[in-house]
């Protein structure tokens, strides 16, 4: 188990899964929930302030939450067309979370492998299918040089990857949350 303690000197950035959910560019929200989560974006900010950086501030997922049967989650929302371009710049947001996530919790990326779950929620409105989703994101890693492809992020930084629309994301997990 992940004691995210360290966190709280950052309640400033708690906020609702609906707010952190919003995509300003198209004025829409990618769930309702009221739960209360970390406005990830927010962390990274003050983060970035408290060691008075100025000139650079981190890609960062969305959210990061921790439930309350202590499972851990970094959840990335995209509202529109998902390409290789979003793909990439995806893959830049995981790894900079993880870095300021382990330096605020003071944790190995071994214990994020054995402990936190990635989350990417998709509108199935504006992809054509699931299926040419999953075509871009193994086309892009099976291309990609780097050794951090999206196909591998549960080898190694996550015990579970989850590629879902805004629906499935809601059945499969919000509602499971809010009833605990």
């Amino acid at each position: 188990m992940i004691n995210i303690n360290n966190f709280s000197k950052y309640e400033t950035s708690i906020s609702n899964l609906k707010e952190t959910s919003f995509d300003g560019s198209n004025e829409e929200y990618m769930t309702e929930s009221s739960l209360s989560v970390y406005n990830f974006d927010k962390v990274v900010k003050d983060y970035c302030k408290t060691r008075k950086i100025k000139k650079y501030t981190p890609s960062s997922a969305d959210v990061f939450y921790q439930c309350k049967n202590n499972e851990v989650y970094l959840i990335e929302f995209k509202n529109g067309k998902i390409d290789k371009y979003e793909i990439s710049k995806i893959k830049k947001k995981i790894l900079e979370s993880l870095l300021i996530i382990t330096d605020i919790l003071e944790i190995h990326i071994s214990d994020t492998r054995e402990n936190f779950n990635f989350i990417f929620v998709y509108n199935k409105e504006k992809n054509t299918s699931y299926e040419d989703i999953m075509q871009t994101v193994n086309d892009y890693a099976i291309n990609d040089n780097s050794t951090t492809s999206f196909k591998l992020l549960k080898k190694i930084f996550f015990k579970e990857v989850f590629t879902l629309n805004k629906e499935e994301f809601e059945n499969k997990f919000v509602e499971k949350w809010e009833a605990l």
